[in-house]
């Protein structure tokens, strides 16, 4: 078993040499593939000949001349995967030793991905190791507390419902390939796809409880979380993709993926700014009413009623 880590990076240079250093001191990866999604200064071989052990691996270096969102750039990266597994990592995030003890655990494990548990950098800033409060108590509602284990029958939709990280997954290359599993090319909110699709279509998922990278966000810094803007509304491209590929043939996948997205809708609208709030609202309103029948009304009243009186009010937005 062989190991691609894709790392898309726009003008930061010094967060992809750590990345970079990190990657070759764990001595599991066989092929690096560094994706430049149009950087000011372009990346280049050069910068990286300088780090101890990296002449070993085979190491590509890709570039998309227009911007195109970390998406895009795994999207480059995944198609040049020549490794039978593969991990997407960003450049300003840090891996850890265990993501090493974890991959030779894998070793002639049958899988199409296995989820690791990471640390939160924004809960260590409060004093705890570990992931969200809400994601730590879904991993554990799955039954996934073992170092690793395959996530058990009808767990899915519960794990699935965590944060929608990218690069807390290795993935076996040839089940996103043959289920046409990718990031969405928007320049937020593109791993959405990845993450669902992918537990939607697995057929075995293993789990394991290791704390295997670091999560950075950098206050005032220009990624997902921090942007306030028009491309705030691509959430609703996304979220139309998953749920036409999702449809409505399973009720539990149908239910899980609507709670996650009732969450996600109330985190960026708070974060869109004030320009952007009527058409937001009026991208939501169509999603709820082409997506949300009686019955599934029901069903999350009956499972939360805060999460319906969300929905009954974003509707009531297009009335006023």
């Amino acid at each position: 078993m062989k190991l691609s880590l894709v790392i898309p990076v726009c003008d930061d240079l010094s967060g992809v040499r750590l990345v970079v250093t990190q990657a070759v001191r764990l001595k599991i990866f066989s092929q690096i593939i560094l994706c430049d999604d149009a950087s000011q200064v372009p990346l280049r071989y050069e910068d990286f000949q300088d780090i101890a052990g990296l002449d070993a691996l085979e190491v590509d270096l890709l570039r998309n001349e227009d911007r195109q969102g970390a998406g895009g750039a795994r999207n480059l990266g995944l198609a040049q995967v020549r490794c039978g597994h593969v991990l997407f990592f960003d450049a300003d995030d840090h891996l850890l030793p265990p993501l090493s003890d974890l991959w030779q655990r894998l070793q002639g494990q049958q899988f199409d991905f296995c989820m690791f548990k990471h640390i939160e950098g924004r809960r260590r800033e409060a004093g705890h190791e570990g992931l969200f409060v809400d994601d730590e108590a879904r991993w554990q509602a799955a039954g996934a507390w073992h170092t690793m284990a395959p996530l058990a029958s009808g767990a899915g939709p519960e794990l699935a419902r965590i944060a929608a990280y990218p690069w807390n997954k290795i993935y076996r290359t040839d089940f996103l390939r043959d289920n046409d599993i990718q990031c969405s090319p928007t320049m937020v909110h593109n791993d959405i796809a990845l993450h669902w699709l992918g537990f939607v279509l697995a057929d075995t998922i293993l789990c394991a409880d290791l704390l295997c990278c670091e999560h950075i966000v950098a206050a005032g810094g220009n990624n997902l979380t921090n942007r306030k803007g028009a491309e705030r509304l691509q959430v609703f491209d996304v979220l139309a993709e998953v749920v036409r590929r999702i449809g409505s043939s399973d009720p539990e996948w149908q239910f899980a993926f609507t709670c996650f997205y009732l969450d996600l809708m109330g985190w960026a609208r708070e974060r869109t700014e004030p320009l952007w709030l009527e058409a937001f609202d009026l991208r939501a309103q169509g999603l709820l009413r082409e997506t949300i029948d009686q019955r599934l009304f029901t069903r999350v009243n009956r499972n939360d009623p805060h999460r319906a009186r969300r929905i009954t009010e974003t509707l009531a937005r297009g009335e006023a």
